[in-house]
């Protein structure tokens, strides 16, 4: 008698079996099957977002100006990947400061942003108007070739 108890205690193993294991990791699988391509939508969406909301205060700040000078801003630079035109909007239009949140530095934008004067929406030439534009910046983590523009007319394609 006191050889079969220890003999089933013998013979008793703890731990998981392969069946147990394959099946958690298919669920694990199957969870992130679904939630990494919901992980990067999101994470797209909030790049967009970043060049939206720039050009809206870009377009707000442009209209300030030119209730106060009667004209609005100069050209900026080149509008192109990878040109850091900021400083040059932050001198011609103070209000705009696009790398803090809540007084904390973001980093490099995922955008270059630019304004162009005299031209609305289709490039063509109209005075006085400006186009602002963001284009998206190859270093960063945006995949395809975007370009955002609104201008005087409140014209956007976003």
């Amino acid at each position: 008698m006191l050889n079969a108890i220890n003999d089933s205690k013998l013979t008793k193993k703890k731990g998981f079996t392969l069946i147990e294991l394959i099946i958690v990791m298919g669920i694990i699988g199957i969870l992130s099957a679904i939630a990494i391509p919901a992980y990067i939508g999101f994470t797209r969406n909030a790049t967009y977002s970043e060049a939206r909301v720039n050009l809206e205060s870009i377009s707000l700040l442009a209209e300030e100006y030119f209730s106060d000078n009667g004209f609005y801003p100069p050209n900026t630079g080149t509008c192109a990947k990878n040109q850091d035109n900021v400083n040059v909007i932050k001198g011609l239009l103070p209000g705009f400061n696009p790398e803090y949140k809540n007084g904390v530095a973001l980093g490099g934008l995922n955008f270059s942003i630019c304004i162009e004067n005299n031209i609305d929406f289709d490039g063509n030439a109209q005075i006085p108007c400006f186009r602002a534009t963001a284009i998206a910046n190859s270093d960063k983590r945006i995949q395809e070739d975007l370009t955002f523009m609104v201008d005087c007319n409140n014209r956007k394609n976003y």
